[in-house]
Formats: C-alpha cells, sequence, structure tokens
C-alpha cells in the first residue's frame, strides 16, 4: 500500500467523522445507509416493527419495494 492511499483514506475518514458530527441530528431515524451501527438489517427491522404496528392498530398498509442495484451497474465494453 502506498502511503498515498494510507493517507487519503486517513483523510476520508477524518472528514467523515467531522461532516457525520456536524449533521447526524439532522438525519432522519428512518435512514440507515449513512447512519453508525445501521445497515439493511435494521431498515428491514424497522420496516417489519412499523408494518406490524399499523396492522395491530387496523390500519391500512401499503409498502413499496425498489431495487435500485441494477440502476448503478457500470458496464465495460
Amino acid at each position: 500500500m502506498s502511503v498515498l492511499t494510507a493517507l487519503s483514506k486517513l483523510y476520508e475518514k477524518v472528514m467523515f467523522d467531522q461532516i457525520y458530527e456536524a449533521f447526524y441530528w439532522k438525519l432522519s431515524p428512518n435512514l440507515s445507509g449513512y447512519l453508525k451501527g445501521h445497515s439493511c438489517c435494521t431498515a428491514l427491522l424497522k420496516m417489519t416493527e412499523d408494518l406490524r404496528a399499523c396492522l395491530d392498530r387496523r390500519e391500512t398498509v401499503a409498502v413499496v419495494a425498489v431495487d435500485l442495484s441494477k440502476a448503478f451497474v457500470i458496464h465495460c465494453c
């Protein structure tokens, strides 16, 4: 690993920590992708719990799921 690569990773970590500290309180608690300790699993668990709670209250529930994974695939010739 080159020194430049190590320095860029360190710089990226420092910048992320500073930006995260400055803005984490403005982020929605429903956002899982960029919050520390959150993942796809936490997003699915939250959605499942919200769905269950709505069904328990006999509310109408609708879920729209969109898979964007193929939207960001880069094709090389």
